[in-house]
């Protein structure tokens, strides 16, 4: 665990010499690494890590886990605003003046691995941006064959741009002879962690939202923000992908020649579904506002699946801007986003929140209600987004039964829940049983409940 915004850096006379510039005399924020196996017990202090260029401790830890005869495990964090500076001028208002780094630490004794501070293999290519700090990693073990495949973490750029950076593992225990690049460099800051999941073909997708709201001056950004749906063709590492490109219509090139891994997608291999409009009468035209005139629901699907994913700008007011400042959650085929718009008032904490259901293939609203419709007869439209009242909301928690619901407390207290109806099966229960043998010999049968998403 970091110690957030705590702990900024503060010279100590450990050895009473008068002075605090010996080894270890400059105390900052940590993480730190708890045994808390015996609730009985205190825990104990396992280790303790920082770095003179750590930062706040800001990125939560994500675990990194590489099977085989080596079984390494790391924690992997990234660089926080800056806590060198005179506590008047520390960076707790989310700003950073030095440059961005990503941390693998060994998590048996809490020793640095390895710091990325440029791109490529042991830090190889161009150095990573100035002014900038990171997020929250999300580990992907792609595969299921317990070996991390690849992170994803965003940044934040001179606070208002920003990037999402992959490390390629390669199934390799030494971290530099990982590989790190740009995944997405076109982008506002992205500060939690990027949500995954597959499609039938297998592809990894990569869905996140873009936004931050750290100091009084975020309120009234008003910066376009947008969702995204990415599908990663390099996950793996090595190998090849071909750049597909979309012009303003929505019109598909695919890629004419291969090129090597990893790539960096911008915003033209993704498709814009601001403004793309699900209605329930199907047909030649049932989705409008996606390219010239309407078009079938089929002819959505196969350019979605035709293009590297998609994107959906967020409602860009006069005021402050809509923004994603919440994880998303993936099931059944839909991507649940909650977002947010500030109150410019700086002395009001009520802003407005919504929930976004997306079909995660195409960034729009599903073929069939999840969230419900509005209108009537040829205009019934399929809603992507309702409002979910007034409040900082939370990521959706989803309990799944006999129907599926979602949960997102928001700032005023509030629970909203909401009912929906997934696009894809999603179905719990039990999926076999074993014979367990109690005192005795009376034997028990015991059922294995799993929760399975299609």
């Amino acid at each position: 665990m970091g110690l957030r915004l705590g702990g900024g850096a503060i010279g100590v006379d450990l050895n009473g010499d008068g002075d605090t510039v010996d080894t270890g005399e400059t105390l900052r924020s940590s993480y730190y690494a708890l045994d808390v196996t015996d609730p009985e017990k205190p825990p104990k202090l396992l280790w303790r890590f920082t770095d003179a260029n750590l930062g706040f401790t800001t990125s939560y830890p994500g675990i990194i886990h590489i099977g085989g005869t080596s079984d390494k495990w790391y924690m992997v964090v990234g660089s926080g605003p800056h806590n060198n500076a005179p506590p008047a001028t520390r960076g707790y208002k989310g700003e950073s003046t030095q440059q961005g780094r990503i941390y693998i630490v060994n998590l048996l004794d809490g020793t640095k691995a390895m710091t990325f501070s440029k791109l490529g293999i042991n830090n190889s290519g161009v150095s990573l941006d100035s002014n900038a700090f990171f997020g929250d990693p999300t580990i992907v073990d792609g595969d299921l064959d317990f070996t991390s495949d690849v992170v994803y973490i965003g940044s934040a750029i001179s606070i208002t741009s920003g990037k999402v950076h992959r490390i390629n593992t390669n199934n390799d225990p030494d971290p530099a002879k990982w590989q790190l690049s740009e995944f997405i460099n076109q982008v506002k800051p992205l500060l939690v962690g990027e949500s995954i999941s597959k499609d039938a073909s297998n592809n990894l997708w990569v869905f996140f939202g873009t936004g931050r709201l750290w100091r009084v001056e975020d309120k009234t950004n008003s910066d376009q923000q947008k969702l995204y749906g990415i599908k990663d063709g390099c996950w793996k590492g090595g190998g090849t992908t071909r750049l597909a490109t979309v012009d303003a219509n929505n019109n598909v090139t695919p890629g004419a020649t291969d090129t090597a891994c990893p790539v960096t997608y911008t915003p033209s291999n993704l498709l814009n579904v601001s403004s793309t409009e699900v209605k329930v009468a199907t047909g030649d035209t049932q989705i409008s506002g996606f390219t010239t005139g309407t078009v079938s629901y089929q002819t959505l699907i196969s350019r979605a699946r035709a293009a590297h994913g998609w994107y959906s700008n967020l409602t860009d007011p006069a005021g402050p801007s809509e923004r994603g400042i919440s994880k998303s959650v993936i099931l059944g085929g839909v991507a649940l986003f909650t977002t947010f718009t500030p109150n410019p008032d700086p002395c009001s904490f009520q802003g407005d929140s919504n929930l976004y259901a997306l079909y995660y293939e195409t960034g729009t609203a599903y073929i069939k209600p999840v969230i419900g419709t509005t209108g009537s007869g040829a205009t019934e439209t399929v809603l992507k987004s309702k409002s979910l009242g007034k409040g900082m909301p939370t990521t959706v928690g989803v309990a799944v039964g006999k129907k599926t619901k979602g949960f997102i407390q928001t700032s005023t207290g509030t629970i909203v829940e909401v009912e929906a109806q997934p696009a894809l099966g999603v179905r719990s229960g039990p999926i076999g049983w074993r014979e367990k043998t109690g005192g005795g010999g009376a034997v028990e049968i015991e059922e294995i409940y799993k929760h399975i998403v299609k």
